[in-house]
């Protein structure tokens, strides 16, 4: 689930992050306006490890059809790729910069596994 406000901003899913990517660009909500959770604070560390230019702004619902992809992160989902947002359609899965994040951000999960677990 998407959260919207009455004013047709986009947020965040009911208990994650959203990201859409537009081009070479990754854009999110101001995090102002969303949840500073550990795993989009995580995501934004490797996002500026890649060099992958990130902004932050008020996304309206009418920009949705305009992304080229989108996904949701959380604890447990960690990175998702959406396929759809209503009647729009994604190739998230298929999105080169939507692999390589969700690659490093699970490199960084088991990483952080390893050394604070013990490899749990």
């Amino acid at each position: 689930m998407i959260l919207i406000k009455d004013n047709g901003q986009v947020t965040e899913g009911s208990r994650s992050n959203l990201f859409f990517v537009k081009d070479d660009t990754l854009i999110s909500a101001s995090e102002l306006d969303v949840l500073q959770g550990i795993t989009r604070k995580k995501l934004i560390e490797a996002v500026n490890k890649m060099g992958i230019k990130l902004i932050e702004r008020t996304i309206d619902r009418s920009e949705i059809e305009t992304f080229d992809a989108c996904f949701l992160t959380g604890t447990s989902i960690h990175v998702l790729p959406i396929q759809a947002i209503d009647a729009i359609s994604f190739e998230s899965s298929q999105h080169p910069m939507v692999n390589k994040l969700k690659a490093m951000f699970e490199h960084i999960v088991q990483d952080d596994l390893k050394h604070t677990r013990g490899g749990i």
